[in-house]
């Protein structure tokens, strides 16, 4: 199989095109994303196993997705996060991973349940900070109770997707690719 995508080595990150809209894509339909974190993760592996290092591949995620979570009464979270480049994220995120860093957890699984009160408190600084960093650097599943009813959440399932309109002038590649980099770039201070 092969994809195209775009590397941006100052922050880790990879985007993988997606041309059109899913049913307009080839015949073959669009790379599943499980299929895509294979091919990275066994490519890096290759490069890795060489120099013997820890790599984690994860999806960034959706912002929707951890919206709905914040904004709603949790009853239970199932947090697997890795620790990331530093200075990418606000203070609560640097903060958990700067802790995971530092006691060299190349990941690490939080489960949380409510305690008499029923809810689980996503503002507190722990709950905030491990949400945040998983949103690059993880996936969670979370029980939450919305205006319908009880929701189970799997964030692996909201892949972070941007979508970018490029004008039919001028060099059409060049335009998309420094699209994607402004995407990519948009977390870095002082970018």
């Amino acid at each position: 199989a092969s994809y195209e995508f775009v590397f941006y080595p100052k922050t880790h990150r990879f985007a993988f095109i997606k041309r059109g809209r899913i049913e307009q894509n080839s015949s073959r339909g669009p790379a599943p994303l499980k299929a895509i974190v294979h091919y990275v993760k066994n490519a890096v592996d290759l490069v890795l196993d060489i120099e013997n290092k820890f790599c984690e591949v994860n999806i960034v995620q959706s912002d929707q997705i951890f919206d709905e979570i914040f904004s709603n009464e949790v009853k239970s979270l199932d947090l697997t996060v890795s620790y990331s480049n530093p200075g990418l994220g606000d203070d609560h995120d640097e903060t958990m991973d700067e802790y995971l860093r530092k006691a060299h957890a190349g990941k690490t699984r939080v489960v949380m349940s409510p305690d008499s009160t029923g809810v689980i408190d996503t503002d507190a600084i722990f709950t905030r900070g491990l949400l945040n960093l998983a949103k690059e650097n993880g996936k969670v599943k979370a029980k939450v109770v919305t205006s319908e009813g009880i929701k189970f959440i799997n964030t692996e399932s909201h892949p972070d997707v941007n979508q970018i309109t490029i004008e039919k002038s001028g060099n059409i590649e060049l335009k998309f690719i420094t699209n994607i980099m402004k995407q990519l770039r948009k977390n870095i201070p002082n970018e």
